[in-house]
């Protein structure tokens, strides 16, 4: 089947008789693949259409378990810009299940730690950032020995020099394009 009759398929099961229902998720989800069968799709596509089918009837929350999982660099960029574009524009509370830390920090704003079942600790994005100690500033390496000097003779002290490389996210967006 097609995304629509997909989404045809599941608007029967939950009883949504709206007509353009099927347009407004595929629309959301940014899904245009009205002859295109679901064996022919990517990964990202079979996941966009399952964020399509929970976003039937307009729910006020929904739940994504792993939504980038499998996913290309693109794929990964755009789930979060759709999970974020929800969030912002649509007003819908996402709750997300993930293994992927890191990528949590780029898309939620309030995280539940889980241990052996428990919910350990519940944390905001601003007081995440909060619990960090050090400062980085972040320089050219031609002016290292430079700053080094004007820290010594302001006396404050250097607790450690290190490189910081690009990401490979960056170096991958920087190389091939796309959106971040």
């Amino acid at each position: 089947m097609t995304a629509g009759e997909n989404l045809a398929y599941y608007c029967k099961l939950k009883v949504i008789k709206d007509k353009d229902e099927i347009s407004r998720v595929l629309k959301l989800v940014g899904l245009d693949a009205k002859k295109t069968k679901y064996k022919d799709f990517s990964l990202g596509m079979k996941q966009r259409l399952g964020i399509a089918n929970a976003l039937l009837g307009n729910p006020e929350i929904i739940l994504l378990d792993e939504p980038v999982n499998g996913l290309d660099p693109q794929g990964i960029a755009d789930v979060r810009n759709l999970i974020k574009k929800l969030n912002e524009e649509e007003g819908m509370t996402i709750i997300i299940s993930s293994h992927i830390l890191g990528e949590l920090e780029h898309t939620a704003d309030r995280f539940g730690i889980l241990n052996n079942g428990q919910i350990v600790a519940l944390i905001t994005k601003e007081d995440l950032q909060k619990q960090t100690k050090d400062i980085n500033i972040t320089i050219n390496e031609k002016d290292v020995n430079k700053a080094k000097k004007v820290l010594k003779d302001n006396n404050i002290p250097v607790v450690s020099v290190s490189d910081v490389a690009t990401s490979l996210e960056d170096y991958y967006f920087n190389l091939v394009g796309g959106n971040k």
